[in-house]
This record gives structure tokens, sequence and C-alpha cells, in this order.
């Protein structure tokens, strides 16, 4: 069960997971693995709030449309309660109104700070409509900045300014001849 996995990574890991997640590009993929992919949002959503279910209660029961189950339990519990923070990794039209409705944060993958600057503003009232507090959204971006260190550090910087609290490196394939060089020239460019 996905919901013991990522609750046993929690646990191992000291609380301090972060479950990003996507629904899914590509319709053929997804309907191999019985992704209903019109409503694949909607059934991800689901997954989660079951997930969430079975990580807050001792015993934990789920009646939706795409997952039932009986009273059971799951066990170890995450240490971050109510469960790890779910970032979704979305960029579609109802992105926003998802992250506002059910998510804990939005991890956009590669974007320009334009993208942000536009759609942060659409995020806050999202979640002023939806009643929730955007200041305590988890922004995070995945990508890669071109460039020298200053040129990368500035970058960074004007990503914070806009209100992102995380930048996740993306460094595409690594091998076991070049990833320990790769890894130190990330390091010099981005920490």
């Amino acid at each position: 069960m996905h919901a013991t996995q990522v609750a046993t990574l929690d646990f191992f890991s000291g609380g301090r997971l972060i479950y990003g997640i996507g629904a899914g590009w590509l319709r053929e993929e997804s309907e191999l693995l019985g992704v209903d992919f019109p409503r694949r949002w909607t059934q991800t959503g689901e997954y989660v709030a079951a997930m969430r279910e079975l990580w807050t209660k001792p015993e934990a029961s789920f009646e939706g449309k795409y997952v039932k189950f009986p009273t059971v339990r799951c066990y170890p519990k995450p240490i971050q309660r109510p469960g790890p923070p779910v970032l979704l990794g979305s960029k579609d039209r109802n992105a926003l109104k998802r992250v506002a409705k059910w998510g804990d944060g939005w991890c956009p993958n590669r974007i320009e700070l334009s993208f942000l600057k536009e759609n942060l503003p659409k995020l806050r009232e999202e979640c002023r409509a939806a009643g929730r507090d955007y200041n305590k959204l988890d922004i995070t971006v995945m990508g890669a900045i071109r460039g020298e260190r200053a040129q990368v550090q500035d970058e960074l910087r004007r990503f914070e300014d806009c209100g992102v609290g995380r930048y996740v490196v993306t460094t595409g394939v690594l091998t076991p001849e070049d990833c320990k060089l790769r890894l130190e020239q990330y390091s010099s460019l981005y920490l």
C-alpha cells in the first residue's frame, strides 16, 4: 500500500519527507496503469485524501469513487502531522485551484520567474476563496539555472524574493563516471 510506503519514508527520515506528486501527462501510459485520464487529478486528490485518513487515524476506512476500503490499520504513522506535506507539481489550468483546495504546496517544474510572478497572486486569491492561508503553503520550484555562479545566485535570490522557499536542481542523468564531478559543479553554482 502506497500510504504505508510514504509513511515509512517519513518515519525513517525523521519527519523530513516532502511528498511531491503529479498526475501524469501521457494518456496512453496513464490508461495502462488504470488511470481515469480525463479525471486524473480528481483521482489523485481522492488517493491523497485516502492516504491522509490512513496517516491520521488509528483505524481508517474510505469510500470514494476510486478508492474504497473497510476499516484497516496502517503503520507506521508518519512523524509529520497530519502527514508529510503534499506538493502538487502541475502547471495546468486548474493547478492553482487544486493547490488551494487540498495541497500543502506547489512545485512547478521548469518555469521562468515571470511565470511565478503571474501565478502566485492567482494562487493567493485561490487560497483566499478556499479559506486557506496562502502563507502556509510550501512553494518549491524545480529546474536548472544556466550561467556562472553570480548569475545563478542572482536568479535564486529573485525566486526567493518572489516567494519560493526551495529550489530543487534538476541534474539530468548522472553516471558513475561523471556524478562526482557534476555534483561538485552544481554545488559550486547553487550552494
